[in-house]
């Protein structure tokens, strides 16, 4: 056998023993291999099922936590009554009382109305009594006082007794506003209050009062 015979006769029988070696190996590691499939698919439904079942312990105990009821508790039924009356007032009554100036007052914030109101009732005032008068901080009362001067309501001229100090004053436009303002408390007052006795209308002022105070409003 020629030399070139001999060699390819060895390389066959080579390549014929490392495919022999790959394809026991290959059958080795599949043997051995672990299912994944099988597993993961296992441990999946597991997963789901503990969901289901916590999520069915959850559901109940939150049920049972809440014990929900069928009727509103009369103080709840209060409330509800008292958010629909300030909604019907704010959409239909107050545009009626506030007029033509609706829309501006209606964009002024409720210290913004009180300040302009009070300043109204004391031409005059110098802002750290407007503060006490209020019970703000002079912080926030001078803040909504620069408001109301960008806004065309009030004046701040000089304090005849002291030229370091200044007097707030209403602008012409400022009593206009201010007077409707007055017009649509009055018109209210005596809508939602008639027919109160004065007890009552006390522990009304009391209670909201207290509202306005918890709700963060009063400073």
């Amino acid at each position: 056998m020629s030399v070139s015979a001999e060699f390819d006769s060895w390389k066959k029988g080579a390549l014929k023993s490392s495919e022999n070696q790959n394809s026991g190996h290959e059958t080795e590691v599949a043997q051995n291999r672990p299912n994944l499939s099988a597993s993961q698919g296992s441990a999946g439904d597991s997963a789901q099922e503990d969901g289901r079942q916590e999520g069915v312990s959850d559901d109940s105990s939150f049920n049972e936590s809440m014990n929900f009821r069928t009727r509103l508790e009369p103080v709840e039924e209060a409330f509800l009554k008292l958010f629909k009356m300030m909604d019907y007032r704010r959409i239909k009554t107050r545009p009626e009382a506030l007029g033509k100036n609706v829309e501006f007052i209606s964009a002024m914030t409720c210290r913004q109305e009180r300040v302009l109101v009070t300043i109204g009732d004391s031409e005059g005032l110098h802002p750290n009594d407007l503060a006490r008068e209020l019970d703000c901080s002079i912080q926030s009362i001078s803040a909504t006082i620069e408001i109301l001067v960008n806004k065309d309501l009030v004046l701040r001229l000089p304090n005849p007794k002291d030229r370091r100090s200044c007097c707030l004053h209403l602008t012409a436009r400022g009593k206009e506003i201010c007077a409707t303002i007055k017009r649509g408390l009055q018109r209210a007052s005596h809508e939602l209050l008639d027919g109160l006795s004065v007890e009552d209308q006390e522990a009304f002022i009391r209670i909201v009062g207290h509202f306005y105070q918890v709700s963060g409003l009063e400073s």
